[in-house]
């Protein structure tokens, strides 16, 4: 399979009306470039002066030079047809070839024989020194020209942008050219030795460079032209104009429409270029208005988010206050009701009031939880005791577990420190998470908290809190969704267990907001583990008291009536 043109393959895939007109421009200037080089070859081969330049000014355009501009107009249009690389980069080389001999020429004086090899011409020739000889300038734009065509197929090319800027050496020997015979500076119509480049010639560069430049806009150094922004903008309402800016002074070289040309070239500068300042100027205005609308929309945007969350905060306030401080009241009744000697079927009335009313007060809390979650709040950072902490979270599920008949039991290692900075009321909430789906989840046996330091660095201590029990165990097939909101493992769960699905999900959020991590794993009918991670300081007063061993089991099976 042949391996097609790439100089504009990227570019075609992009979605940007601006890289097509680009492209079009590039396609219509080698065109136009090409059928020119074929009429100056016509005139050279069969001497038409008129053919080869059609001012007096500079030499006529030689045979090899029109040659070139042939070659490389042809290979730029290969390019945008897409076709077998290998064509453009053979018509390129050929062209680099010539012009890069005829340069040696120039440089070294030797003659190769290539001046003269498509048609003779007169010693005598108008503006040259060496009969058949393309300027050498001439010579070193299509060298410029014809490598950088080669090199938008290499991925060198494409990499470095070489091409682009070998592009636009082209299109300032052009301009040079053109200012040289605007102005009648010898210096810029002939580098050395003595063949001033044709006027004609030096347009047809500036506008190959061009269509060089813009085969491959959206890419490298040309993607400011069709970028939607200021800067594209910018530059392509203005540098339009530096293309005008060698033709002001051409009245030096028409004598005969010196006025007029005078009479262009003060209009030009005087009218038609402070216009375009003067447009671009508005523009720039228009858009700096848009951008303070689109800033004054953005806080008007944020002041309404702000305002939302604050009502959130204040609902949240409310039914705090409104209806879990009633309902931990029901609570504290019915599970007082519940204990008193009751018998029958008042005794199983109160039991299930007393559980409907925890299992409300459960659902509501995960619910608040979720919404301060939603609010984003940051972590506070402050110190606390482990061991304390530790102790706090066993002596809160302690009564659950005692229900149930379960070892509950807690072990921290000696490598955690006693003191540590954090957020101790997410890692408490986190922690007491694990321990409550432990123990709901297990019928017998026991659950174990544990916490041991897994890394410890200058600044920062990551302390695992794991809760290990011994109950139904979870599928494979189930765990990657335990830690999504709503979600449980499978449906017979909620209906036999209860739950709303939150909790790991509120887990799972707190440990991120604290740059922590949850993990997990189980075996079905074994057990499970549960375990947080998260980054804590250490706490930097005085002498830092060492942690100690703890080891407690708070309820045992064994004790239990």
């Amino acid at each position: 399979m042949d391996r097609c043109s790439t100089a504009v393959q990227s570019i075609s895939e992009i979605n940007n009306p601006r890289i097509e007109t680009c492209r079009k421009i590039s396609a219509g200037l080698a065109l136009f470039t090409a059928l020119y080089g074929a009429l100056a070859l016509i005139g050279a081969l069969f001497h038409l002066e008129f053919l080869q330049n059609q001012t007096h000014l500079g030499s006529f355009i030689k045979a090899n030079a029109a040659a070139c501009l042939i070659l490389c107009s042809c290979a730029i249009l290969l390019s945008l047809r897409q076709v077998p690389r290998t064509i453009p980069i053979f018509l390129a080389a050929i062209a680099a070839a010539i012009s890069g001999i005829t340069l040696l020429e120039w440089l070294s004086g030797w003659n190769a024989g290539i001046d003269q090899l498509i048609t003779a011409e007169e010693a005598n020739t108008r503006a040259t020194s060496v009969p058949g000889r393309m300027a050498a300038n001439a010579a070193l734009a299509f060298l410029s020209l014809s490598l950088g065509a080669i090199l938008s197929h290499l991925a060198y090319g494409r990499k470095t942008n070489f091409d682009q800027v070998l592009a636009f050496i082209t299109l300032c020997v052009g301009q040079f050219a053109l200012l040289g015979h605007a102005f009648g500076l010898p210096a810029l119509k002939e580098f050395w030795g003595g063949t001033e480049i044709a006027f004609t010639m030096s347009i047809m560069l500036s506008a190959a460079g061009c269509s060089l430049m813009l085969m491959r806009a959206g890419e490298g150094h040309a993607k400011v032209i069709v970028e939607p922004g200021l800067g594209g903008f910018v530059i392509r309402r203005l540098l339009p104009w530096t293309a005008v800016i060698p033709l002001i002074g051409l009245a030096g070289g028409f004598e005969q429409w010196k006025t007029v040309n005078l009479m262009i070239a003060a209009i030009l500068t005087v009218v038609f270029l402070p216009l375009a300042v003067l447009r671009v100027a508005t523009t720039i205005g228009s858009l700096d208005a848009e951008r303070a609308e689109a800033l004054r929309q953005a806080i008007a945007s944020k002041e309404e988010a702000l305002e939302s969350a604050a009502n959130k905060t204040r609902f949240a306030q409310l039914v705090s206050h409104e209806v879990r401080t009633p309902l931990s009241g029901v609570v504290s009744l019915t599970e007082l009701l519940s204990q008193e000697p009751l018998e029958g079927e008042t005794k199983e009335i109160a039991e299930i009031a007393y559980a409907s009313s925890r299992r409300l007060m459960q659902v509501l809390n995960e619910l608040l939880d979720m919404q301060r979650v939603e609010a984003k709040s940051s972590p506070s950072l402050e110190p606390f005791n482990v061991r304390e902490l530790v102790a706090e979270i066993i002596q809160t599920v302690e009564p659950i577990a005692k229900q149930k008949q379960l070892s509950l039991s807690s072990i921290v290692d000696a490598s955690v420190p006693a003191e540590l900075l954090g957020d101790s009321l997410r890692i408490r909430q986190v922690t007491i998470n694990f321990c409550h789906n432990a123990i709901k989840f297990t019928s017998t046996g026991s659950v174990t908290l544990r916490i041991n330091a897994e890394k410890i660095e200058a600044e920062q201590i990551w302390v695992k809190f794991l809760v290990e029990d011994t109950g139904i165990g979870i599928e494979a097939s189930q765990q990657s969704k335990l830690f999504e909101a709503f979600s449980q493992a499978n449906s017979s769960i909620a209906k036999h267990f209860g739950g709303t699905g939150l909790g790991l999900s509120i887990c799972k959020q707190f440990a991120e907001s604290m740059k922590g991590e949850l993990g997990m794993s189980s075996i079905a009918g074994k057990g499970s583990k549960f375990w947080l991670i998260v980054p804590l300081a250490p706490v930097k007063h005085g002498e830092q008291q060492e942690g100690d061993d703890m080891e407690a089991t708070f309820v045992n099976i064994d004790k239990l009536p």
